[in-house]
């Protein structure tokens, strides 16, 4: 009887903790762990942090991700702010639809962002996560035409694991 119970309340803990990982691989780096969807891998390119597709990021959705030092302004960022960092420069054009929610995610302040914008003739959903931790966070998913990757990314962003 006392084995049955032990094996019960053992299930009982065992299964929020299962239930709460993120579906997909799951990308470790020095500063956070982010679950990825499936068959996605980090760009095989030196210096840059960013995911994709089987590891190809050319032309396809991807995500990125970029720290800057702490910044103590974080508060008074705007919708516009953010837009300003998907520059005509970079091949951005026609930037709509900006829209910015303020959260926590990992119990640090965050900021999600999200916008549209062509890149050619093609219109794009950027979806932009700004973290206000030890240091200032950033990830952005860039989602293609025809792709749905927005809802996974926002379920990975919030269960995040910030280091």
């Amino acid at each position: 009887m006392k084995r049955a119970l032990c094996l019960i309340f053992a299930i009982l803990f065992l299964l929020p903790a299962l239930a709460c990982r993120p579906s997909g691989n799951v990308y470790e780096h020095d500063r956070f762990s982010l679950a990825l969807p499936e068959g996605w891998a980090r760009v095989n390119v030196e210096s840059v942090v960013c995911f994709a597709k089987d590891g190809k990021a050319a032309g396809k959705s991807n995500i990125s991700f970029y720290v800057t030092e702490k910044n103590y302004y974080f508060d008074e960022f705007t919708a516009a702010d953010y837009a300003a960092f998907a520059p005509p420069e970079a091949g951005y054009t026609d930037i709509s639809n900006v829209q910015l929610e303020n959260l926590r995610i990992d119990s640090w302040k965050a900021h999600r962002v999200s916008m549209q914008a062509k890149i050619g003739k093609d219109t794009v959903t950027l979806v932009l996560y700004a973290i206000d931790a030890e240091e200032t966070l950033f990830f952005v998913l860039l989602q293609g035409p025809g792709e749905s990757y927005v809802a996974f990314f926002d379920r990975s962003m919030r269960g995040i694991d910030i280091k």
